[in-house]
């Protein structure tokens, strides 16, 4: 069950990531403003794994105690 879960977070970061570098390629021509958009794009990024990463464990630990009660 918890690797279900850490695919589907997993598939949603992916996904996230897709148009954040879309949006980054956009912004090609105005250097500062790309900057910008970096830093932003890479604390977006850290905030995504960490959530996929603590929504793994999360279940992980939901399923060893279901797994312990029965």
């Amino acid at each position: 069950m918890s690797g279900t879960y850490c695919r589907l977070g997993g598939a949603l970061w992916a996904s996230n990531l897709e148009v954040l570098r879309a949006v980054h390629k956009k912004l090609k021509p105005f250097t500062r403003a790309r900057r910008a958009a970096r830093k932003k794009i890479y604390r977006l990024i850290l905030k995504e794994q960490q959530a996929a990463r603590k929504l793994c464990q999360d279940f992980s630990l939901l399923k060893e105690v279901t797994d312990n009660a029965l």
